[in-house]
């Protein structure tokens, strides 16, 4: 139940984050328009695929993605890094920061666009240094792994949506 609770509480920073780099960006006249530009490729870019190879790369990605990514990510940068950080007696904006950047710096190579880059960039951080706080005042990893599974989950099942409102 706490992974739900912290789901939101890391999805609110989170959007404000990413909102706050697209009105930097674009402006307040600006910014809803340009969404589409920044985060969905040019149509003439797009890789054509057979559906047999749409549907299972869909649903391999919407089964197993948020079943290894999430406790993969959260281990790695708040258990390991942020942990040794902190058993190392390092300043707790350091233990915090470090990984939280590295989070935000590895998820920069989803984005579409150099934009996206600086929006994705800064929303992850933030997301990291939320679940950075969260796993300090709780000592506890699971409810941020339970978080970090059910965002993955519903972005992961995205493909099978699209295919599903255009099948073939």
């Amino acid at each position: 139940m706490q992974g739900l609770l912290w789901l939101f509480v890391l999805f609110v920073p989170f959007a404000l984050a990413h909102n706050l780099v697209m009105l930097v960006l674009f402006g307040p006249g600006g910014m809803l328009p340009a969404y589409e530009t920044v985060f969905a490729p040019d149509p003439s870019q797009l890789i054509e695929f057979a559906p047999w190879f749409a549907w299972s790369s869909a649903l391999v990605i919407a089964v197993l993605f948020p079943l290894t990514n999430a406790p993969a990510e959260e281990l790695v940068y708040r258990g390991h890094a942020q942990g040794k950080l902190f058993a190392a007696g390092r300043p707790a904006w350091l233990a915090l920061g470090l990984p939280a950047l590295a989070f935000g710096l590895q998820h920069v190579l989803l984005a579409p666009s150099v934009a996206g880059m600086a929006v994705y960039g800064f929303a992850f951080l933030t997301w990291g240094l939320g679940a950075g706080l969260i796993y300090r005042w709780q000592g506890r990893l699971m409810p941020v792994i339970v978080a970090h599974f059910i965002t993955n989950f519903m972005t992961s099942i995205a493909p099978l949506i699209i295919l599903l409102a255009d099948p073939f």
